[in-house]
């Protein structure tokens, strides 16, 4: 018997996985992000976004607040890009990510670019 994935999955072998809605609701209202940083056009949380056929790496900074849920594999990358842009323009990035504080990518990066 073969498990129907949820609506949010973007695919068996997929780390791509849409921002629930319930949580989309609450992010619009409390942050109202002017840019999201890993989208496509159907699940945007922001008028302005980069998706797998823009390259947010070429990105050099933005207005506003920053959405960004980005795919596992590529958690890192995504980061190490946003952290020191966000830093350089005390710019706000909202992000979603698994919540482990012992990896790499929390210890290097997400919380010393915390405030």
């Amino acid at each position: 018997m073969q498990l129907s994935q949820p609506a949010i999955f973007a695919g068996p072998r997929s780390d791509e996985w849409r921002t629930p809605a319930w949580l989309r609701e609450k992010i619009v209202s409390q942050y109202r992000p002017t840019v999201d940083l890993a989208a496509c056009e159907r699940s945007s949380l922001a008028p302005l976004f980069y998706c797998k056929d823009d390259s947010l790496f070429s990105c050099a900074g933005w207005d506003g607040v920053a959405w960004m849920n980005p795919p596992f594999s590529k958690a890192n990358d995504f980061f190490a890009h946003v952290a020191p842009i966000a830093e350089k323009q005390s710019a706000q990035v909202v992000a979603i990510y698994k919540a482990n504080l012992e990896t790499a990518t929390w210890q290097a990066i997400i919380l010393p670019s915390c405030s």
